[in-house]
């Protein structure tokens, strides 16, 4: 009898500590894979509640191999406008002659268009002002514009023709108004008209070619 208790008692120890095993190598082994794949535990019905939301542990990831990135920039929109306005210069009794067009054809003054404009700048310099720093005259498809600085009083200018012609003045610092001053202005007012049949005609000669 004292053989078989004995025979007892063992299998009874080993058992339990069989049971022990098993219950402490289950319980690592599902903590393991709820760290290295909480989606397949949850799948297989486990909670892993106190490990947290695992779409969570998603999110901070991608965050992570986010991080010391730069953003991805939005993609570059394309202008619909495929027509692109050119310009070409010449000079013409000193002064620079800016001609922008669409049209490359209409970047080549004539002869008689080039005489018209020095005969135009010789009767500024001597109706307006000898002494002036001229800019440049920009003609467009619709308009021109001559602009430049009469240094005896530094009276910035811009003279139009076109559908939007007259007179501006553009200085950048403050301009004491005088006698003087206010002749020349009123001097630019005078020569707007003759500036604006001259350079209307030839801004029409250039629209029918």
């Amino acid at each position: 009898m004292m053989i078989q208790k004995q025979r007892n008692d063992y299998d009874d120890t080993k058992a339990f500590l069989n049971k022990i095993r098993k219950i402490t190598k289950n319980t690592a082994q599902d903590i393991r894979e709820q760290l290295e794949n909480p989606k397949k535990i949850m799948d297989r019905g486990a909670d892993v509640s106190n490990f947290g939301d695992p779409t969570q542990w998603q999110k901070d990831t991608r965050q992570d191999r986010n991080i010391g990135q730069e953003p991805t920039p939005p993609p570059a929109q394309q202008s619909s406008n495929t027509s692109t306005e050119n310009s070409d210069y010449a000079v013409i009794n000193n002064v620079e002659v800016v001609i922008n067009s669409t049209d490359r054809a209409d970047f080549k003054l004539k002869d008689e268009e080039k005489g018209q404009i020095s005969q135009l700048i010789d009767d500024f310099r001597s109706e307006v002002s000898e002494i002036t720093q001229f800019g440049k005259l920009s003609i467009y498809d619709d308009n021109a514009k001559l602009d430049g600085n009469i240094k005896d009083v530094n009276l910035g200018f811009t003279i139009s023709a076109g559908d939007d012609n007259g007179v501006f003045l553009s200085n950048t610092s403050m301009l004491q108004v005088n006698d003087s001053s206010l002749g020349f202005i009123e001097k630019l007012k005078k020569f707007q008209p003759k500036f604006n049949d001259v350079m209307g005609q030839i801004i029409a000669n250039r629209q029918q070619n």
